[in-house]
């Protein structure tokens, strides 16, 4: 469950903060932007590890981890304008 970024966070609860703002977790598109996504429905590659492929029940893991022990909410955007065209791609 994300042990590298669960680890990473632990300054956010020595700083005081109670929210974590997540942008989009989705598989970016050809231009790499978190706002051109390439799959609405995948969560973005990029966050696993050649041993381990994260899920997005790995992500619900963490979130409800940083709540129970941390105090700290997370909120994330989900914008589909923001779907890059090659997600026509993944719709053939």
């Amino acid at each position: 469950m994300f042990v590298c970024f669960y680890s990473g966070l632990s300054f956010i609860c020595f700083a005081g903060y109670n929210m974590i703002h997540f942008t989009p977790l989705q598989t970016l598109g050809l231009s790499r932007s978190c706002y051109s996504l390439a799959n609405q429905l995948e969560l973005n590659p990029d966050f696993s590890r050649p041993n381990r492929k994260y899920t997005w029940n790995d992500v619900g893991q963490l979130v409800e981890k940083l709540k129970k022990e941390w105090n700290v909410i997370c909120i994330t955007d989900v914008v589909y304008n923001h779907t890059g065209m090659s997600f026509i791609d993944c719709l053939h």
